[in-house]
């Protein structure tokens, strides 16, 4: 099962860059045989070939001391990964043979149960049965490795995160933090999952020991990659709107972009294209490609379909279009726990700074985290008053009726929900109307009423909407933005719930404070800072999700106030 691997310069990327010839300039093939000339010196020089007396000046004695440190630097380089390719090999070689050793067992195993079948059937019956016997053999996965074998699997995948932890360190401490694990039934050499409050990194040895060291290498950094893009949370967001397999394709295009060493099988965009007949191009977003493969879906259903492995307990073979199933297993844990969690592992696994994509990467998921989509708080919010009674002093507690300081309840009571529109020209009717939607489908489960609140520096107009359509134009009047006058007027008319649509600049402090309710405040525009020093609730932003093929990397990059993201900050480094 094992292929040929060469790790010579043709088939690994050389980061040195040495001896590259332009064949149309003399002086740079006159330099390039200078630098080999020098290296054969330096080479010969630490084969001990070059005698002192031969060096004609301290500047060649410098410069010979620069080109040995550049051999032994490129020759340490490859050793490190041809000693992990071979080690890879050996240990696939005897894994196959002990795969072929339990499958001829097991297929023993079925033909002997068979004839055990058919015989007590015939002595039963007195006569041959013609019913079929089908049993499917299948091997104890857990005798594939000896205890041996399993040791050096692991020294491998050690020194493989030895070569991250050295060129890329993040993403090195970042897997020593996971827990690891082997899956013989994954069909692809990595996965990842959420399981105890941790991230747990599986291999299939017989997909990952088949591939050269850096794209190894470059596996554990795509895993790390899906989970600070938020990937195992995000896909329960998009299943709505996109085809499963065309968020998962389009998860893996997306990171795939940032990796050098990739299998041939990878999901990149170009393999998107060349399979399904594209023009995608490169570093768009996770929305974006997942629309793209979406419409092929629905025209080409023929093309996604799975890889049906002939062994269910061990995945020979990688598919594309079954890789993230593991994700599927993870623990149901509350994203914002994921959110607290990931933020832990990300702190543990930076040392010094961090530049580039990578730290984009980080500092889209921490925006994000603190600025959780704003209707997820209202969710939490509308939770709490939504429980179908109201407090009274009309009525006495019926659990303890003699205590006239508590409250009874009213039944089927229906909050008053309002949503406060600042009309100072910080928040578009486009943007309302999407707001809206999200807050009448959150508000259409309890039954509340929702009331619409116009207001600048004073209330201008209150109406009450059940659906989109009820939305009124907004009246052409635009003074200044003050607060206090809808709070004062909310807590005349005993409103369960505040949702103000702001841009967030108005007074420093509230001159009514409100009554028995919370307020959450969602600011437009891309603000992010309210200018009430206690805000008496929660202050988030107002996200809306709009998908723009037209948006370049560059547009996407700036924005930060998007639900979710996915691998939101790409950032090409040429």
């Amino acid at each position: 099962m094992s292929s040929n691997r060469n790790l010579d310069k043709d088939n690994i990327r050389d980061e040195s860059n040495l001896l590259q010839i332009d064949p149309s300039s003399k002086e740079s093939l006159e330099n390039t045989r200078l630098e080999g000339e020098a290296l054969a010196n330096a080479r010969a020089s630490l084969s001990g070939d070059t005698q002192p007396n031969e060096l004609e000046s301290d500047v060649d004695m410098v410069l010979l001391l620069e080109q040995k440190q550049a051999v032994e630097a490129e020759d340490r380089w490859f050793a490190k990964r041809e000693r992990i390719h071979r080690m890879a090999e050996t240990l696939l070689t005897e894994l196959n043979m002990r795969y072929e050793q339990l499958t001829m067992k097991a297929e023993a195993d079925v033909a002997e149960t068979k004839l055990s079948i058919q015989t007590e059937q015939m002595n039963a019956n007195h006569e041959e049965s013609q019913e079929v016997i089908v049993i499917k053999p299948t091997i104890n996965t857990e005798l594939l490795m000896t205890d041996d074998m399993t040791k050096r699997f692991w020294d491998i995948l050690h020194r493989v995160n030895g070569l991250l932890i050295n060129e890329e360190q993040f993403f090195g401490y970042f897997y020593l933090q996971m827990d690891h694990g082997i899956r013989y039934d994954m069909p692809s050499p990595w996965g990842v999952n959420i399981k105890g409050g941790k991230y747990v990194l599986y291999a299939n040895p017989f997909l990952l020991l088949d591939a050269p060291p850096d794209v190894m290498k470059d596996g554990i950094k795509r895993e790390i990659l899906h989970v600070i893009s938020a990937h195992l949370t995000r896909t329960n967001q998009l299943y709505g709107r996109f085809h499963k397999q065309a968020i998962h394709l389009a998860m893996d295009m997306v990171v795939n972009d940032y990796l050098e060493y990739l299998d041939r099988d990878a999901v990149s965009v170009a393999w998107v294209n060349a399979r399904f007949g594209l023009q995608l191009k490169r570093f768009r977003t996770l929305e974006f490609y997942a629309k793209a493969l979406d419409a092929v879906i629905k025209e080409k259903p023929e093309l996604f379909i799975p890889i049906e492995q002939s062994d269910n307990a061990v995945s020979m073979e990688f598919d594309p279009f079954d890789e993230h199933s593991i994700w599927e297993e993870s623990d149901p844990i509350d994203a914002e726990v994921v959110d607290q969690f990931t933020e832990r592992y990300i702190n543990q696994s930076k040392r010094g700074d961090t530049e580039g994509y990578l730290q984009s990467l980080i500092d889209t998921f921490r925006k994000t985290r603190r600025s959780m989509p704003w209707y997820f708080y209202l969710k939490k919010l509308m939770g709490k008053v939504a429980s179908g009674r109201k407090k009274t002093t009309m009525r006495r507690n019926r659990r303890q009726p003699e205590r006239m300081e508590l409250s009874g309840t009213l039944r089927q009571h229906k909050a008053n929900v309002w949503l406060a529109l600042d009309m100072s020209g910080s928040i578009t009717d486009a943007e309302f109307h999407q707001a809206l939607e999200q807050v009448l489908q959150i508000v259409h489960v309890y039954s509340h009423h929702v009331t619409v609140v116009e207001c600048d520096n004073a209330v201008r107009r209150q109406y009450r909407v059940a659906d989109v359509k009820d939305i009124q134009p907004q009246p052409d009047v635009r003074g200044a933005t003050e607060f206090s006058p809808v709070i004062k007027l909310a807590n005349e008319q005993k409103v369960d719930l505040l949702v103000y649509f702001t841009d967030g600049k108005g007074e420093n402090h509230l001159r009514a404070k409100p009554k028995g309710y919370k307020i959450l405040w969602v600011l437009s525009g891309g603000h992010s800072d309210l200018s009430v020093k206690e805000p008496y609730g929660i202050v988030k932003s107002l996200g809306v999700v709009e998908d723009d093929e037209r948006q370049d990397i560059d547009e996407f990059v700036r924005m930060t106030s998007r639900s979710g993201f996915s691998m939101a900050n790409q950032e090409y480094v040429p």
